[in-house]
């Protein structure tokens, strides 16, 4: 069965909607199109060209085609490094996704005038599903950048459930005794998006796809009640971004079947001794 999904193309936007009374007008742009408006906005995503042979080929710097992809990567980042600036308010904040290999080159492009600072690497599992030769990473990257040493102040405060066991509801992990001082909304997320794996590839279609789980993540972490616009900008061979709603995601629970789980139950219940109680 095919997971529920939205789908926005290039220059057409979508409210989005976060939380109860709360939504975001996701705006979509390519390259080519981004910077166009006069608009400020208070967060943006851009999306780094997904070459696939920087996950099938060897990487190597002697190897001249990783050398093009390279010089492509830091011509493009060079391009909107401006446009991007302009367009962002003066706390603003950039998301960049792309593959391990191709980041750090985006990332030395964008910081080396001074006109943004690198502060997080965000890791994600990516369990692609086009065949490959080799031996694929699962790992991609969200990288944030910010414009000002003060941007990180309006980072919202992101929490993620605890984990708990579906049979007897309680913590998975050992709190050291100390389980009455965890917070009630779970907690505050880590920069390994462990939890939100995503089954399916970053191009089909030539739509990039997003885990509705990670989309939501991005958005909670940057909402602002003054800017409520979020653009993503997309290398110019896709026609748009599509956003999956994946009902395995996330891992917020131990996940056993309920007939396992009933099972489970019945044995214990048998074999549980009666206590003795003293008269």
């Amino acid at each position: 069965m095919k997971n529920k999904c939205i789908e926005i193309a290039v220059k057409e936007s979508l409210p989005y909607k976060i939380e109860e009374n709360k939504q975001v007008i996701v705006e979509v742009h390519n390259y080519e199109t981004f910077g166009d408006t006069k608009k400020k906005y208070h967060a943006m995503l851009m999306v780094l060209p997904l070459y696939k042979d920087l996950k099938e080929i060897p990487f190597s710097l002697k190897d001249p085609k990783i050398l093009e992809i390279i010089d492509i990567i830091r011509g493009t980042c060079r391009q909107l490094v401006g446009k991007i600036f302009t367009n962002l308010t003066s706390s603003g904040i950039l998301f960049l996704y792309g593959y391990p290999k191709e980041v750090p080159y985006a990332i030395a492009t964008f910081t080396e005038k001074g006109l943004f600072f690198f502060r997080y690497w965000i890791a994600l599992e990516r369990y692609d599903t086009n065949p490959s030769t080799t031996l694929k990473t699962v790992h991609e990257a969200l990288i944030l950048l910010i414009k000002t040493p003060y941007s990180l102040k309006n980072l919202k405060v992101t929490r993620s459930p605890h984990l708990r066991c579906m049979l007897c509801e309680d913590l998975l992990r050992d709190w050291g005794g100390k389980k009455y001082l965890l917070h009630p909304k779970g907690y505050v997320i880590y920069d390994i998006w462990y939890e939100i794996p995503m089954y399916f590839s970053a191009i089909e279609d030539n739509f990039f796809t997003l885990s509705n789980y990670v989309f939501d993540r991005i958005l909670s972490l940057t909402f602002n009640d003054t800017n409520k616009f979020f653009p993503i900008i997309l290398p110019p061979n896709l026609k748009g971004l599509r956003i999956i709603f994946d009902d395995r995601l996330p891992i917020k629970n131990l996940i056993i079947s309920p007939k396992i789980v009933e099972e489970i139950k019945n044995e214990h219940m048998q074999k549980r001794v009666p206590r003795r109680v003293n008269k």
